[in-house]
This record gives structure tokens, sequence and C-alpha cells, in this order.
């Protein structure tokens, strides 16, 4: 064979090698851990959430999040823990949450009190998980607290070990926190962003505020660091959903939406700098309605536009320059998830269709398709040696890479 021809049939292989294409045929179906939620909520609501809603590995361990926010199913049925620990296990176990005093009595030791479970966060060598959205039991909970006004609070969940096996310890602790949705650590505090208010007064007033929390005790107290909200003229909703730590600041990425609602939103973007000092975001993330974040490692990051923007954009965070990410534009960013410590996978959504790309780290905006699903999907994972790819309707697929 030629030198020529031998050049070719090496380039042809080393591509087939380095960007390999899957087809639906190698996915492999795992089963539905969430079956026997969704056949509870069945025959109660007419529409809900049935998809695996958050996929995290943490000491080689799957997480799995599902519920429903919107029509509180957690009101009905107890939203859990759920984990695999091999890969040919048939049906997942559930991690025991001790919340004794941390909101209503559990109707099971596997009930967390929230409607949801979104996003999982790693941080200070630990699993964490910030609470939604809580229950009805655990709202009335607090609201029957002898207190002069009825509180609002707020869930945080962190991982344990007790007698060998991982439990979920739940502190009711954040004061205000109708909505707890993003947490993080950034020099030695842990900060919380969400919404709510102090108390069933301010709320039933149309006064919701947008609240940084933060904890310099390794989360087992939770202070307001910031709130604010916007005149009554402008009633609607605010709130700080989004954080993203870097060497010396800490991203905050947040809304004002005055009704009618989604006509004029409004991001308020802020961030938090070494000596806790608080200011407006200046850089071109400013006027960017930034709707989740996602790590690449401990020096970079990404901050992804809210799907209902026109122009959908992320932005790559790394060595104090922002990039906007020109490859990934008008895709949503449904999850992320790293192969390794130098490529990532992701999953993308563009009209209705779900596509998976793996890129490295360095460079982001390189990405390299390998299979686009005939369903949509919800989450996505990387865990012993396989992509795992959690379906809007409660599926769990497989796809060895």
């Amino acid at each position: 064979m030629k030198a020529k021809n031998l050049y070719l049939v090496f380039l042809f292989f080393t591509f087939s090698c380095t960007h390999p294409k899957f087809d639906n045929t190698d996915l492999i179906f795992w089963g539905n851990p969430i079956e026997d939620y969704i056949e509870s909520a069945t025959p109660i609501f007419t529409d809900f959430e049935k998809g695996i809603s958050s996929l995290e590995v943490f000491e080689d361990i799957l997480f799995i999040g599902y519920g429903d926010a919107s029509v509180n199913v957690g009101s009905e049925f107890p939203i859990e823990f759920r984990i695999l620990k091999s890969l040919d296990q048939k049906k997942p176990d559930k991690i025991r949450v001790i919340g004794d005093g941390q909101g209503a009595a559990q109707r099971s030791k596997y009930d967390t009190g929230e409607e949801k479970i979104i996003k999982f966060a790693q941080f200070d060598n630990n699993l964490w998980q910030p609470g939604y959205d809580s229950n009805t039991q655990d709202e009335l909970y607090t609201q029957s607290l002898p207190r002069e006004k009825k509180l609002i609070q707020g869930n945080v969940f962190k991982l344990q070990r007790l007698d060998g096996e991982f439990v979920f310890k739940k502190t009711r602790n954040i004061l205000g926190g109708e909505h707890v949705i993003d947490i993080d650590m950034f020099n030695d505090r842990i900060f919380a962003v969400g919404s709510g208010a102090n108390n069933r007064e301010e709320w039933d007033s149309g006064f919701v505020y947008r609240y940084i929390w933060e904890s310099n005790d390794g989360g087992e107290n939770f202070r307001t660091f910031y709130r604010n909200t916007f005149d009554i003229a402008n009633y609607g909703d605010t709130r700080f959903r989004a954080l993203l730590s870097s060497e010396d600041k800490l991203f905050v990425f947040g809304y004002i939406n005055p009704k009618p609602y989604n006509s004029s939103i409004i991001p308020v973007n802020k961030i938090i700098h070494k000596n806790f000092t608080i200011s407006d975001n200046s850089s071109i993330l400013k006027n960017e309605l930034i709707w989740k974040t996602f790590y690449l490692g401990n020096s970079s990051g990404l901050a992804v536009s809210d799907f209902s923007v026109e122009t959908k954009k992320t932005f790559l965070i790394s060595n104090k320059v922002i990039t906007d990410l020109s490859n990934w534009r008008n895709n949503n960013v449904i999850g992320l998830a790293g192969i390794g410590k130098k490529k990532s996978v992701v999953l993308l959504e563009k009209e209705n269709i779900s596509s998976i790309y793996t890129f490295e780290n360095n460079d982001p905006n390189d990405l390299k398709q390998i299979i686009s699903t005939d369903f949509l999907a919800c989450s996505i994972a990387y865990w012993k040696k396989h992509i795992v790819i959690g379906s809007c309707s409660g599926e769990l697929y497989l796809l060895k890479y």
C-alpha cells in the first residue's frame, strides 16, 4: 500500500476512535427508577412532571432526582433520594433522610419534605442538595412554630455517613427560603440563593424577595447575606437562581419578573468578592438572563441563559476571561458531566430534539456530537464508563463510552 493511502487509513481510524458515533441501537434501556412515583401520581394529577430531573455521581454512586414543584406531587407522595450502586442493579436503593425536628413528621424514613429534587452540588469534598420547594406539610410545620409572625424556611441536605451507610442530613435552617435553588462554597463560606420572604405576612402582601444566604459553620446555620425586592407597582416574581465560584469572586445570577410575567424580565447579576462585599456584575454577563451554571474544573465553568430567551447563549468563565461560545448558540443546555478531569459530555436540546456532545474542557466551543436520542432527555451523567441519560418520561438509558 502506498504511503499516502496508509496515511489516509491512519487518519480515518484516528478520527473514528477519537470521535465515535452512535445510534439508538447502542442505547441500553436500564429501566424506570421512579415508576412507583409515576403510577401513584397518575390517578390524582392529570398533568405532572414524570422525568428524571437530575443525575449526579458521587463516590461512584449514581444519585437520581425527580418530582414536580408546580402541581406539588411531593405533598401527596414522599419525594426520595434514590441511588444506583452498580450497572446491573435491578431497582434503585433509597437513602435515609435524618430530619427529626427539621420539618413535618416524615411519612417514611426516606421522605425529604421536598416537592422536587433538581440540582445536586459538590463542594467541600461532599454532596449537597438545596431544597428547591418545601412541600405543604413542611410549610405548615414552620408556620406553627411559636413566633410573632408565621415564618418561611428552606431546607438544605448534606450527605453523611451513619453506621457505615450514606444518609442525608436535613437542616431546615434558611429563613425566607421559599425556594432554595443553588448552593456553593466560596472563600471557606457556604452560600445559597433563591427567593421568598421572611414571613407569610411579607409573602402574602406581594413582597417576594431575592435572597443570598451564607453560612460560616459548614451549613449548620445560615443568615441572610443580601436580599432585595421591587416596588409594589411592578409586583411579580424575583429570585437569584445560580451561583458559580472562581478563585477571587462568586458570580450570582438572578432576575426580576414583573407582571405580566415574562413580558419584561430583567436580569439581576451580582458578584461577591473575596472580602465579602457585593457589587453589580459589569462584565458582558451584565444583561444576560442566566438560568444555570456548570463547573468544568477548579478554574472554569459555564453560565447558561434561560430557555425562554430568544437568543440562547452559553458563556465560558475561565481565568478572568468570559467568552461567548458561538457553537452553543440557540441550544438549551440540559445537563453536563465530566469524563475524567479534561473532558465533558453535555446534553443539548433544540426544537425538541435531545443530542449528546463531548468536548475538551480547555476548548468547549469544539463540540463533537455522538448521538441524538429518539426521546426527550432531561438529565445526564457519566458513570462506570457509561453515559447515563434520564428521559423526561422517567426512563434511564446507558451508553457505553
